[in-house]
């Protein structure tokens, strides 16, 4: 499209010049209106494509992101397999890459990726506060796979830090994360650190009443540094 774009752009010139297919024609202003009409036409649906394909990317990362994580040697994994959603994830991004650099400009190709990284981190972290996700394993080896897959785009993973940090935030115990809440303030939002909640009392076979009272210290923390989410 940018492509069609750029040489109806060049008609109006190639038709006034005196070598030209047009030998010289004269062209009034009405028809040089219109040839730029459509040139911008063009040049439109080449920006809703772009956008397209930028949103695509997203959506496919919480697609493949938010299916089970699959544990190298389980039932699961084989019958799959032995792909989780990170590295067929990896798969399809990697192959579109290597398409689209042959048929896209640079910058267009940057645009339509960039942010992929903290869409994986926002992914992984939504399936992991899922229910279905709280006694999902190889949370580690899923950030391992998304990190080598942006290596491979030379894309940034600084965007998997959260993800990171949510990981390690799963692993803690509901007294640690509310002595790390009272002496280093809040690194996460009030529903972050109640689905953290709710998905560690799952692992740990925590009680309603346990619950309540570890949830009750939390809203405590959260509101002795005076933070309101």
């Amino acid at each position: 499209m940018y492509w069609l774009s750029a040489n109806i752009k060049t008609l109006p010139a190639i038709a006034s010049a005196p070598s030209g297919v047009g030998g010289g024609l004269k062209l009034n202003d009405k028809f040089t209106a219109h040839i730029a009409a459509a040139a911008g036409n063009f040049e439109g649906v080449a920006h809703k494509c772009l956008l397209f394909l930028h949103l695509e990317m997203r959506i496919e990362c919480f697609h493949y992101l938010g299916q089970e994580e699959k544990v190298e040697g389980s039932e699961s994994s084989e019958q799959s397999g032995g792909a989780g959603g990170a590295s067929r994830l990896a798969h399809r991004l990697l192959a579109f890459h290597e398409h689209a650099s042959t048929l896209l400009a640079d910058s267009a190709l940057a645009y339509i990726m960039s942010g992929v990284g903290e869409m994986m981190s926002a992914a992984v972290v939504w399936r992991w506060q899922s229910e279905a996700g709280a006694a999902g394993a190889g949370g580690g080896a899923r950030l391992a796979a998304l990190r080598h897959c942006l290596a491979a785009l030379s894309l940034p993973h600084d965007g998997l830090h959260a993800a990171h940090a949510y990981l390690h935030l799963l692993a803690c115990t509901p007294e640690e994360i509310i002595t790390s809440v009272r002496e280093k303030g809040p690194q996460f939002s009030e529903l972050e650190y109640l689905n953290a909640f709710k998905v560690i009392g799952a692992r740990r076979g925590l009680s309603p009443t346990d619950m309540r009272a570890q949830l009750k210290q939390l809203s405590a923390a959260l509101g002795h540094v005076g933070v309101t989410v």
